[in-house]
């Protein structure tokens, strides 16, 4: 099987894979870099793809698919029901920020019906517990897990199958995931200060919502783009001005939305108290915060080191290439993948792997 390295490993963001024997993309994200170049944003582009699997609607797995024009879509309702958003989302940033993008090609995704075709009847997906939506598939002797939560409390996340080659969800890299309750020691502390959540719009957001409120931890305000997608029950008070309180808002790098206005007119105030609760890529609004009046909490959405050890011990590959973390950041959970007898692969951006 050869399988090309469109991005995502090695690095954060961007994720993408080209399985060349089979004409399909597994996956096609953007990275939130502000200050990159485009081919540092961007994916490289497939040789002969003819199918494109979308995982999940974030727009590290997604942002880059208006790029493909001539693509078979194949992603579950949920992912296809937010994927415009999600675009339009990406399209917004990019004017903001001056980022490179084929405005052309995004405006023409944008105001074109969009068809999803049916999933190959040899091929397998099931959910991955990252998000609502989100999928793993088999290809052959291939598994791709997408992001993938073997222990969220939210979604759910169906048995992996056995695969010869594991292209898997290594962003955590070694670090220690401590529980939700983390969370809520740090919000108890810090209870006289104006705590300011910068989320996602989808996924992690209404997880950390809904655990507050049956934590008996109510927000003071939550962004109306992240109760869209809320199944609970919440609505916002009438507040004057920004008291002390709790804020939910979108989105979750501080590139746009109420987020960015938090961080403009909060950043750096000693009563103010940012939490990050997932990856600040360098140079965005979220990764500056972190030198200021920020800290890092994680809410955890993908495998933990000990995790990806389990998912290799069920899933017994020969091959694993991992993705969404640095190799270095990664260093201790590959040995031990290896210590089970199993090749990890470490290529380059471009290159192509036959095994």
């Amino acid at each position: 099987m050869k399988i090309r390295i469109l991005g995502g490993v090695n690095e954060k963001g961007r994720v993408g894979f080209e399985v060349l024997d089979e004409g399909v993309v597994l996956d096609f994200g953007v990275k939130r870099k502000l200050n990159g170049k485009k081919e540092e944003i961007y994916p490289l582009m497939p040789l002969k793809g003819e199918y494109l699997l979308i995982s999940h609607v974030h727009t590290d797995h997604a942002g880059a698919v208006p790029l493909l024009e001539s693509v078979k879509i194949i992603a579950s309702d949920e992912t296809f029901s937010r994927l415009k958003d999600y675009i339009l989302e990406w399209m917004k940033t990019c004017d903001l920020w001056k980022l490179p993008i084929d405005a052309d090609k995004y405006r023409n995704f944008l105001e074109k019906n969009i068809d999803r075709v049916p999933l190959p009847k040899e091929w397998t997906i099931g959910e991955s517990g990252h998000v609502p939506g989100s999928i793993w598939i088999k290809i052959g002797e291939l598994l791709y897990t997408g992001d993938i939560n073997p222990s969220s409390a939210s979604f759910n996340m169906n048995l992996l199958p056995k695969a010869r080659i594991l292209i898997m969800d290594t962003a955590y890299g070694d670090e220690k995931i401590l529980g939700p309750e983390n969370l809520s020691k740090i919000i108890e502390k810090n209870r006289e200060k104006r705590i300011i959540m910068p989320l996602p719009p989808f996924g992690r957001s209404q997880e950390i919502l809904d655990f507050l409120l049956k934590s008996e931890i109510e927000p003071l305000y939550v962004d109306e783009v992240i109760l869209e997608n809320y199944k609970g029950r919440f609505k916002n008070k009438a507040i004057t001005g920004f008291p002390v309180g709790i804020y939910l808002v979108s989105d979750g790098m501080m590139t746009s939305g109420k987020s960015l206005e938090f961080f403009k007119k909060f950043a750096g105030e000693k009563k103010t108290l940012f939490l990050i609760t997932g990856h600040a890529e360098a140079g965005t609004p979220a990764h500056e915060v972190l030198k200021m009046n920020g800290i890092r909490v994680i809410w955890k959405v993908h495998p933990s080191p000990s995790e990806c050890i389990e998912i290799v011990k069920k899933v017994e590959p020969e091959f694993v290439i991992p993705f969404h973390s640095t190799f270095e950041s990664a260093k201790n959970t590959l040995r031990n993948i290896e210590k089970l007898g199993v090749k990890v692969l470490k290529p380059k951006i471009g290159e192509v792997i036959q095994v």
